[in-house]
């Protein structure tokens, strides 16, 4: 009757116990040349043994084996599956927590994965990513502390600095958006409060055809108190015709400016400013602001492209040097740049390659059995130096040479010289480049 074992583990070892004592009686019990042929590979056979038996090499014994090892491709290239598989186990659990933002428990991972393979480029970033995310949180909870004060501006300057290094922090993107939100409702409060008390609510009735601008805007004034003020390129020989009743100031002055290609801008409650509506009259009055970025990942003659081609951008100046880009425009076309930015200046992906040379010379020499004797020497003892001697010389009194045979055990194999194992990172699309020294 089969006992049952106590536990997973211990079946797991009960089978490991099976196999290896197969393995033990099967080379006991094998001829001699195949005992030869088991003693070359003894550690692969063992393996395979206890892969089909349900139980594999635990880590440490597969490092254990490689460093004493370090020639056998077979077993390096195990240890180095196993150890793989498991470091990409592990740092996947700590994208997991990063993700959720389980800082304390993502470090706590990493510096597992670091006692296996310390070398690892993955962790390594990811270390330097864990690093950024701490202190991002710190920044954020800053950025919170603003909000409540209410100093949007400054609040925007620190999570724009989060998105710089960081485009995708999702807590530092929705930070940002909040800040808008705040921005737009502060704007329109304040947009409300200053229409309630603008005359450009008050209706008006106007009922003008073909008339000159300049007349129609004198008497807009006259009745409504409204100031108008002219750039000098207005020209003077514009002509409107408009028939409005009970509509508001606001609404009657854009339909004038609408008809004759002018744009304006409110000074104040009770002031426009009308000038034309041209690109470089646009951008003398508009309000503008400067803005320069730092690229990480990208060229900025590229992004410099980018901006002119989409958003029609002239004023850009980029530093080559420091790979940076200033823009100036209208704050709703430095938004818009900003988002590209955002999007373009994205880290390349990297691929890591862990390589080891060898040197191979696969040799196997063989020197097995019994070497028997391939001569025989027979001589006349040096007291028969006569042919009379010789004459009367008896057979068993000849000198002959020693007979004597040899048992050879000797099981020479050669596989491979390990000279080197770089590990070779290059990134997305690019052909990694190597480079051979020569010893001197």
């Amino acid at each position: 009757m089969k006992s049952r074992c106590r536990s997973d583990a211990a079946c797991r070892v009960e089978r490991c116990d099976a196999s290896l004592r197969s393995i033990a009686a099967s080379v006991c019990t094998a001829p001699r040349a195949s005992y030869a042929s088991y003693h070359a590979h003894r550690f692969s056979a063992a393996l395979i043994a206890m892969l089909l038996g349900g139980c594999a090499l635990e880590p440490g014994a597969l490092r254990t084996a490689s460093v004493r090892q370090p020639t056998d491709a077979e077993i390096q290239l195990n240890y180095m599956h196993e150890r793989n598989g498991q470091m990409n186990a592990i740092l996947d659990e700590v994208d997991r927590l990063r993700a959720n933002y389980q800082f304390h428990e993502a470090v706590l991972k990493l510096d597992e994965a670091s006692r296996i393979d310390p070398t690892s480029e993955r962790g390594r970033k990811l270390g330097a990513a864990l690093q950024i995310d701490l202190r991002d949180l710190v920044i954020l909870a800053e950025v919170q502390r603003m909000l409540e004060r209410g100093s949007y501006d400054s609040a925007a300057e620190r999570v724009r600095e989060v998105l710089a290094e960081n485009p995708t922090n999702v807590q530092a993107q929705q930070m940002m958006r909040l800040i808008e939100d705040k921005r737009r409702q502060t704007r329109a409060a304040r947009e409300e409060k200053s229409a309630a008390a603008s005359i450009m609510r008050t209706p008006v009735t106007l009922q003008f055809r073909d008339a000159n601008v300049r007349m129609v805007f004198e008497a807009l004034s006259r009745t409504s108190g409204l100031n108008v003020i002219f750039d000098r390129d207005v020209r003077t020989d514009l002509k409107t015709t408009i028939f409005v009743t009970n509509a508001a100031i606001e609404d009657a002055v854009n339909l004038i400016l609408l008809q004759n290609q002018l744009d304006k801008k409110v000074l104040n409650a009770n002031t426009l400013f009308i000038y034309p509506a041209t690109p470089n009259k646009q951008l003398e009055y508009q309000e503008l602001k400067v803005r320069t970025f730092q690229l990480s990942n990208i060229d900025a003659k590229q992004v410099q492209l980018l901006l002119k081609s989409l958003l029609k951008i002239k004023e850009i100046v980029i530093d080559e040097h420091a790979n940076t880009l200033s823009i100036r425009g209208t704050p709703d076309t430095i938004r818009l740049a900003e988002q590209l930015i955002a999007a373009q200046d994205l880290p390349e992906p990297e691929v890591m390659l862990e390589v080891q040379v060898l040197e191979v010379s696969h040799e196997r020499l063989t020197d097995l059995g019994i070497a028997w004797p391939n001569s025989f020497t027979m001589a006349t003892p040096s007291t028969a130096s006569t042919w009379g001697a010789l004459h009367t010389l008896p057979i068993n009194q000849l000198v002959v040479s020693g007979l004597s045979a040899t048992a050879n055990f000797k099981l020479t194999d050669t596989d491979a010289n390990l000279l080197a194992s770089p590990r070779i990172r290059t990134r997305n699309k690019s052909a990694p480049a190597t480079r051979k020294r020569q010893r001197s």
